[in-house]
């Protein structure tokens, strides 16, 4: 979910575009892994509430934590 100085999200909490790519990416090289698979659900539910960091966002981060 990022750092202060790394932020994922920016001030309105829609993801940044660079971050969005650079998750996409490696999904692309990890997608056959536990990881890539839990990066995969995160993407999916990320498009769902439009690339918004919203409570069901939330709740799944702190999930995998």
């Amino acid at each position: 979910s990022g750092i202060d100085n790394n932020p994922v999200f920016d001030s309105n909490n829609k993801i940044l575009p660079d971050r969005l790519t650079e998750y996409q990416n490696i999904l692309t090289k990890y997608k056959n892994t536990d990881f890539g698979k839990i990066l995969g659900k995160y993407l999916d539910l990320l498009s769902q509430e439009n690339y918004t960091r919203t409570q069901k966002v939330e709740d799944f981060l702190n999930k995998i934590q």
